[in-house]
């Protein structure tokens, strides 16, 4: 397979130059920028360092033993079987970046933006740590996702599977600042936990939403009856099997009723 980009002619693993010269990857990756992806493209053993206003698709592509540092990857897709392995992103902006039919393998994301940032159709993202990042909006998924390390905040997140079937959830939570994270269809049995007393681990959710619904036929207060079923049912969900819970958010959202809703749901 072979692409041209201005003055370079791209075939896989190979970069060769029309006139012979030798050109070093910033300038190459800006000639590149003239059109919107590049297929079959093999990087190895370098350093890439304050790199903007790229818009591209890398398709098909190997990343090996590349560090990205302080760069904008916001708007750019690793797709359709592009492979990143040993890769350093340190301090980059990945707001939106696409990693779509991509593997990852044994990498690390160092104090990187992760607004929205897509792993959503990753085939294999393992071996990798997410080390102070900003992850907030990310969903991982499941079986894809496992054998990693998140240390430092993550919010508003998922991780799990929309196929009916309940995977494990592999990898190491203990230095993690979990707040609203979605765990779907997911077995935490062999899950390293947050080091947080403020963050719990439910297992056997059915079983404690169908528990917790015969407690609160005895409730004679209507309304606290009402209020109480509504935030209980929430979690009446086939797709909930264990969660791990921060108890300060709901806290918030339970409000004068959490103490009731704990102990209804025996945590």
């Amino acid at each position: 397979m072979m692409e041209y980009f201005g003055n370079i002619t791209v075939t896989r693993n190979e970069v060769v130059l029309n006139n012979r010269e030798k050109i070093n990857i910033e300038d190459l990756l800006k000639d590149i920028n003239k059109k919107n992806f590049v297929t079959g493209l093999g990087f190895s053993n370098r350093t890439i360092k304050n790199m903007k206003g790229l818009n591209l698709t890398f398709l098909e592509c190997v990343f090996e033993n590349v560090i990205f540092e302080r760069c904008d990857l916001s708007n750019v897709g690793f797709r359709n079987g592009t492979v990143i392995t040993n890769c350093v992103f340190k301090q980059c902006n990945l707001n939106g970046t696409l990693f779509f039919d991509s593997q990852i393998y044994s990498s690390k994301f160092m104090s990187c933006k992760m607004n929205r940032t897509s792993f959503y159709e990753v085939t294999e993202l393992t071996g990798t740590l997410f080390d102070n990042c900003n992850i907030k909006d990310v969903f991982f998924p499941l079986p894809a996702f496992h054998d990693n390390k998140i240390i430092g905040k993550i919010s508003e997140s998922g991780f799990g599977t929309q196929r009916e079937k309940i995977e494990k959830l592999n990898s190491d939570f203990s230095e993690a600042k979990i707040s609203f994270v979605d765990f779907i269809r997911c077995d935490l049995s062999s899950t390293i936990l947050p080091n947080d007393p403020n963050v719990i681990c439910i297992h056997n959710i059915r079983e404690r939403i169908r528990s917790a619904q015969e407690k609160i036929k005895g409730i004679t207060d209507f309304t606290k009856k009402r209020a109480i079923s509504i935030y209980i049912e929430e979690w009446n969900d086939g797709k909930y099997v264990d969660y791990i819970l921060n108890l300060n958010d709901y806290k918030k959202i339970w409000e004068e009723h959490f103490n009731d809703i704990r102990s209804y749901l025996n945590i």
